[in-house]
């Protein structure tokens, strides 16, 4: 009985702490023109990433994480297609295509919802 009790409690406690899966959300603008934007989100939990292009439509992305960058890759047949590498700590971030032999670069902010 004492294990059923501690076992609650437990549970409570976990859902109380706010341990939840959370989309973390970033608006990025276009260094080079202000006026283009770019919505983004990723999930630890998950590992996975988004950029969202309207009407409710997303970009999949794999997520991987360090200490100083979230870089958000998109592979088509184990071939790279596209990647975002953000810096953590000054919101800094590169938009590299297979296209494209420069990068993008991008000013990003956590924001509390997409756009």
């Amino acid at each position: 009985m004492s294990r059923l009790i501690l076992f609650l409690v437990s549970v409570m406690l976990l859902l109380n702490s706010g341990a939840r899966a959370e989309e973390i959300y970033l608006n990025c603008i276009f260094t080079r023109n202000a006026n283009t934007q770019i919505s983004l989100s990723y999930n630890t939990d998950s590992k996975t990433g988004k950029q969202y292009v309207g009407q409710g439509l997303f970009i999949p992305y794999d997520l991987e994480l360090s200490n100083s960058d979230i870089t958000l890759i998109r592979k088509y047949e184990g071939k790279f297609v596209q990647s975002w590498n953000i810096n953590r700590y000054n919101g800094n971030a590169s938009f590299y295509s297979a296209e494209s032999t420069a990068p993008a670069i991008y000013f990003c902010t956590k924001v509390n919802q997409k756009f």
